[in-house]
């Protein structure tokens, strides 16, 4: 069976200061947009939240 995996990962290379970097570029981002909507009670949104959600 032939499978396509158009995305790959490659953890030789893995740096966990850009993980951070990009987890709280992307935090500030859904902040962002939780302001613009005025949602009452996902002020304290965090990313742990959406991810098991």
């Amino acid at each position: 069976m032939n499978i396509e995996r158009p995305i790959t990962f490659n953890l030789d290379n893995y740096d966990p200061q850009e993980t951070k970097y990009q987890a709280r570029q992307w935090l500030k981002y859904l902040q962002d947009q939780v302001k613009k909507m005025d949602v009452e009670g996902l002020e304290d949104l965090v990313l742990m939240d959406i991810r098991y959600s």
